[in-house]
């Protein structure tokens, strides 16, 4: 079994951290342009601010300006639990944010260092496309996504991997031709996927499918949309493979879309999230608590996978950790333990036993001062957890 990531962290303005210049996506972020960073991922160090123009731009947060000049700025940052913001007056254009030794790159290398250690058969990028949010057609064609194509290209090919990149629903045919277009020069492996999770009406796409069902099923509406979609996709990019997602223990409903579908696929499969059962008092207990789902998860991914295979499908887990379903102090604590470790290797355990070709770990890391739920394996870039560790080591197992 070989073992992926997706590669954001579990809260929006920590993913500034995957460029060199960290105003890059503030924008998007923020509508202001002003935060750049919160949390425990505020990289420390020397941070460089140039601009042109005859106004003046400032950082704000835990840091100490160092050297001020014409068209630059230089602040030493702390690393803390704190936004760091950006501010600027007059005349500013071509304002730049450069992290720590990054003036000039495109990527902050740390990051890139850590997915690589990891050496992961593919990322599936997921929140960096936006796309549980939808194809928004008021939004410019730079802002449908965080993070773009073309820069996620340049990830995966550095990190020496395959990338596993969605498309939202309802998307233009311009709009997607020319948006992937970049996709071309991806090293790896390239796998194409339609929106994110289509059964589940917590997200925008299962909405949209509902809104253009004509009277059939969500399912039909979803084999339609995905048609659509592959057919410009296959005329971009020919050798991209195509992938559907379905829900755990519901394998009606993908295999409805599968059924109805015109297209080839290459790769279908579901979440594997192990969630607590029962009440728990104490961190020990929340894993407890998970562990007792690993029984039943291995069932309904032996249905996952007689899907797959009787459709000659790689059977691959879009997501897959424990679901800590809360930020509480309990839950948080609960991620640190060697417990926790052990409860990531068997769960992988169980899905390699029962036949599954690819896992995507959710999520490399989480703020949790963002008060969202802990899905990360790491919490800071320079913190490890046991859970990341058993990943690492497995994910470094598995590869050739």
């Amino acid at each position: 079994m070989r073992h992926g990531l997706n590669p954001s962290f579990h809260g929006p303005s920590s993913r500034a951290i995957v460029f060199g210049d960290a105003f890059l996506r503030a924008r998007d972020i923020d509508p202001a342009g002003t935060r750049i960073f919160s949390g425990v991922s505020v990289p420390p160090g020397l941070w460089t601010l140039r601009w042109s123009g005859s106004g003046a731009s400032h950082l704000a947060g835990l840091l100490r300006e160092r050297e001020r000049g014409p068209g630059f700025a230089l602040y030493d940052v702390e690393r803390a639990a704190r936004p760091v913001h950006v501010s600027w007056t007059g005349d500013v254009n071509s304002l730049r944010v450069w992290l720590p030794g990054s003036e000039g790159l495109i990527l902050w290398r740390p990051f890139v260092a850590l997915l690589k250690s990891f050496k992961p058969a593919a990322i599936r990028t997921l929140d960096w496309t936006r796309v549980n949010e939808g194809f928004q057609p008021g939004r410019d064609k730079r802002s449908q996504y965080v993070v773009s194509a073309s820069a996620q290209v340049l990830i995966a090919n550095q990190v020496g991997c395959g990338l596993h990149y969605q498309v939202p629903l309802g998307a233009p045919e311009d709009w997607i031709a020319e948006h992937l277009r970049p996709l071309r020069n991806v090293n790896g492996r390239l796998t194409i996927e339609c929106g994110n999770e289509l059964w589940n009406p917590d997200f925008s796409g299962w909405w949209w499918l509902e809104q253009h069902k004509d009277g059939g099923r969500v399912s039909h509406a979803a084999a339609k949309e995905l048609d659509r979609i592959f057919a410009v996709v296959r005329a971009v990019l020919p050798r991209a493979e195509f992938f559907v997602g379905g829900q755990l223990g519901n394998e009606g409903f993908l295999e409805s879309i599968l059924d109805t579908m015109q297209t080839a696929v290459q790769a279908c499969g579901p979440a594997a999230y192990l969630r607590p059962r029962s009440e728990f008092l104490t961190a020990q207990g929340f894993v407890e608590s998970c562990r007792a789902e690993l029984l039943p998860v291995a069932g309904r991914i032996r249905e996952a996978r007689r899907l797959a295979t009787a459709r000659g499908l790689r059977l691959e887990v879009y997501e897959a950790g424990q679901h800590p379903t809360s930020g509480t102090p309990i839950v948080a604590e609960a991620q640190r333990l060697v417990a926790m470790g052990t409860l990531y290797r068997d769960l992988a355990g169980v899905l390699e036993e029962e036949g599954v070709d690819l896992v995507h770990w959710y999520s490399l890391m989480t703020q949790y001062d963002d008060g969202i739920p802990p899905f990360g394996l790491l919490e800071s870039m320079d913190t490890s957890t046991p859970k990341a560790d058993v990943v690492r080591e497995l994910s470094l197992a598995s590869t050739p």
